[in-house]
């Protein structure tokens, strides 16, 4: 070790250098190799940068075909989308941490992943909405309506949660649970009242509120009496007929097709005219407005559900010996009708 020393000590004599040149060669010597290795590391940050939105991308497509095939339930696929949108996220501000690209750089992926989340969200909503159209012609023209919608500023993540709602508890009115739809209701009431006013929302948002704070003010007070807990609350019997009418009304001016429109109209008519017929059976002007919503809801569409309630109104006239029309015979033709 003590020769290897000594050699070098009169390598740097003969060549005229001394300790400080040593030092001074392996410096630059480093600090070359530092900036190469700087200069690596940036371009595969910017590298980093292009491929983790297209990571996203695909991740979210993926999940969108899971969910599509019935591979897992929607509240599954919201969690791993977060979830990932959360990694991707952390990836960010990690990035941010080290400096290594410029703020502008970060403002612009954050913006593109809140883009995807948004987007995300709004497909889980539209998605809840899916599920219940078939059966539910209002919920078809919310799809419809919602499709149009442009730009980010609606909440998706509270109508998601909504309409999450709104389905578990028609599952439950619609399987006699009485009790559980009741409090299903119950709780989405509570939800729909606490963001119904805090934002300034579109109109379809609005509308959406009211034709769900609606059918939960049925849900609610349809399954309390059912389940023999109690007696409905005329008040918010009331005011589900009410916010329907605003429904009804905003249906009628809008230049929706045809055929669509008069399936919507029905199904508004009928929510009506039922739950006036159930509140107020003791009051003859309102079951007379409940047969003429019922009756114009059939012309619209004779739908089973809807024949079976204006057969509803006929069989009361029959119990209460109304006279001038035949109407146990009206009553057979309407639950006829809804059978075939």
């Amino acid at each position: 070790m003590k020769d290897k020393l000594c050699e070098k000590i009169e390598h740097f004599k003969k060549n005229g250098k001394n300790k400080k040149d040593y030092k001074n060669k392996y410096r630059r010597k480093y600090e070359a190799k530092f900036r190469r290795n700087y200069s690596s590391g940036k371009i595969w940050i910017i590298i980093f940068s292009t491929i983790i939105p297209l990571l996203m991308t695909a991740s979210i497509l993926l999940i969108l075909f899971i969910e599509k095939n019935n591979y897992t339930s929607s509240q599954q696929m919201e969690s791993m989308g977060l979830t990932i949108i959360g990694i991707a996220v952390s990836v960010w501000i990690g990035l941010n941490i080290y400096n290594t690209v410029s703020v502008n750089d970060l403002e612009s992926a954050l913006c593109r992943l809140d883009n995807i989340e948004m987007l995300f969200k709004r497909y889980c909503f539209m998605n809840e909405l899916e599920k219940t159209r078939s059966k539910y012609e209002i919920s078809g023209y919310l799809y419809d309506e919602f499709e149009k919608v442009t730009g980010n500023e609606i909440n998706y993540a509270v109508l998601f949660e909504i309409e999450r709602n709104f389905v578990q508890c028609s599952k439950f009115y619609e399987g006699n649970m009485w009790v559980q739809s009741q409090e299903q209701a119950q709780d989405t009431i509570y939800l729909i009242r606490a963001v119904k006013y805090k934002n300034s929302i579109d109109d379809i948002v609005k509308q959406y509120f009211d034709i769900r704070l609606s059918d939960m003010y049925f849900y609610k007070n349809i399954s309390l009496v059912r389940s023999g807990d109690g007696n409905m609350n005329k008040k918010e019997m009331d005011k589900s007929i009410l916010l329907y009418e605003n429904i009804l009304n905003e249906i009628e001016r809008s230049d929706i097709d045809e055929e669509a429109k008069d399936n919507y109209l029905a199904y508004v008519l009928n929510s009506q005219g039922y739950s006036r017929y159930m509140i107020h059976k003791n009051d003859c002007k309102e079951i007379k407005k409940a047969e003429e919503e019922l009756e114009r809801a059939v012309a619209l569409n004779k739908k089973g559900r809807y024949c079976r309630n204006l057969g509803l109104i006929y069989s009361y006239y029959f119990s209460k010996g109304y006279t001038g029309e035949d109407y146990l015979l009206k009553a057979r033709n309407e639950y006829r009708s809804a059978i075939d």
